[in-house]
């Protein structure tokens, strides 16, 4: 193949527990992985739900992030908005993460605080 590695997109995902969101969690994703899937604007993430867990959009810092952070907090819990937050302290210091992979086998990290469901 004949391909220029600089015509390529990548994405960059961090990966974690499902531990480190709540069960209400896990049912507002599965609720706006239904409407990816059905090719329906999700009400706040792009999301891709696998058996093992979850694919999640998450925008460029800017007004996308904004708004979308801005939707998060009226619906997902304390606990999944500071995964958020990490994304963008990661962010600032220089990774491209362009997904939040939770992963059913996802390392936990304590300081997070995972839950034990």
């Amino acid at each position: 193949m004949n391909i220029d590695v600089k015509d390529l997109e990548f994405s960059r995902a961090l990966m974690l527990s499902t531990a480190h969101m709540t069960e209400d969690d896990v049912d507002l994703l599965d609720e706006e992985g239904r409407r990816s899937d059905e090719n329906l604007p999700a009400n706040t993430f792009v999301v891709q739900n696998y058996p093992e867990g979850y694919w999640i959009y998450i925008p460029p810092a800017g007004p996308e992030f904004d708004d979308t952070f801005q939707k998060a907090k009226k619906w997902y819990s304390s606990k999944f908005m500071r995964l958020l937050w990490l994304i963008e302290d990661v962010r600032d210091l220089g990774e491209e993460v362009t997904h939040l992979r939770l992963d059913c086998d996802g390392p936990t990290v304590k300081a997070l605080n995972p839950e034990s469901w």
